[in-house]
């Protein structure tokens, strides 16, 4: 899901995205994408076993220019209902420094983009680049992992795991 006014900007994440298979979206104002994100949370919770932890959308992506201050409250909010989405903050360099200290509090599944930002480098963090190419480097089928379709989190515990038994060894 993207929180963006840009029809522009909206327009290239679509492309990008939906070229390498992912859904998108869209919401233009904050009111819309809490909605949004209630309303599919919900679906989900009435719909799944909990145990599972599937999430409503792989990553909720906020402009924070389109939110201002209140993206950090958005983030909050969704935070507040639920702790495992992962959430991606496409800021401005002054108000960087604030968003970092907020994900370090909020200890989430926060990544921060600073603009201007290239369409590759969020898709590189939507798709876990970095994460995907550490595992490579210790050896691990990533394509194994691919396929079995984990959620983020699951993902960075197999990174820990397999970083924690390589330095084992």
């Amino acid at each position: 899901m993207v929180l963006n006014d840009n029809e522009s900007r909206v327009r290239g994440y679509s492309r990008e995205l939906e070229s390498r298979n992912h859904n998108l979206s869209v919401t233009y104002n904050t009111e819309a994408c809490l909605s949004l994100y209630q309303s599919e949370l919900q679906e989900i919770f009435f719909k799944t076993d909990p145990v599972e932890h599937i999430q409503p959308f792989d990553a909720v992506i906020l402009d924070c220019d389109v939110c201002g201050a209140d993206g950090m409250e958005i983030a909050k909010e969704i935070l507040a209902v639920n702790p495992r989405q992962r959430i991606v903050m496409i800021v401005t360099a002054d108000v960087y420094q604030r968003i970092a200290k907020f994900s370090e509090e909020v200890k989430s599944s926060l990544a921060i983009l600073r603009k201007p930002i290239a369409n590759h480098s969020l898709i590189d963090i939507i798709e876990l680049k970095k994460v995907y190419l550490e595992l490579q480097k210790l050896h691990v089928d990533t394509n194994i992992i691919k396929r079995a379709n984990f959620r983020h989190e699951q993902i960075i515990s197999i990174l820990d795991i397999a970083t924690n038994s390589q330095a084992a060894n």
